[in-house]
């Protein structure tokens, strides 16, 4: 039986930001799980991308499985030491939760199912971006594409490429 899964998000995260500096502190974790609108995520498992929102795109900066649920596996020390290793950077824009869940109130994702989604996930972020926060799952990573369909560079996708996505249902 197949895992339908659906994506939540984006969810703008509290920081502090002294001028040059943004980080994320273990009390923005604690606001964040406060409010009502993800409030519904709290207990589920999934996989979840922290990204930085610029402009009108958003980049991803580190891929994460929840088995236990999100809101206790999100912002623990060791997450938050790679979100804000991406804020250090100094790089603009707004720090951000994606979340893909099971959807309705089905919580519970098969282990064995999440750890290939965040691989999969890691390796479309990896491509992205080179210098995401992640280190396991992102040796051997494929190094073929397929432009305007996997792991393409940037630049409109032609037609032929948006019709072979759609036919793919990709």
């Amino acid at each position: 039986m197949a895992t339908d899964l659906c994506v939540d998000g984006p969810y703008e995260i509290d920081y502090e930001s002294n001028g040059a500096v943004k980080r994320v502190r273990p009390s923005d974790g604690v606001d964040f799980w406060a409010y009502d609108d993800v409030a519904h995520l709290r207990k589920k498992q999934g996989c979840y991308v922290f990204a930085i929102r610029a402009g009108k795109g958003f980049t991803p900066w580190y891929v994460g499985q929840a088995s236990k649920g999100f809101e206790q596996e999100t912002f623990t020390h060791h997450k938050r030491e790679h979100y804000n290793s991406a804020l250090f950077r100094g790089t603009r824009g707004t720090p951000v939760l994606f979340f893909v869940t099971p959807p309705g109130n089905k919580r519970k994702v098969a282990q064995k199912e999440l750890t290939h989604m965040e691989k999969e996930l890691i390796q479309y972020a990896l491509a992205k971006n080179p210098d995401l926060c992640n280190v396991q799952h992102t040796r051997n990573v494929p190094q073929w594409s397929i432009g305007g369909v996997i792991r393409s560079r940037q630049g409109k996708p032609t037609t032929a490429a948006k019709q072979f996505r759609l036919m793919m249902k990709m």
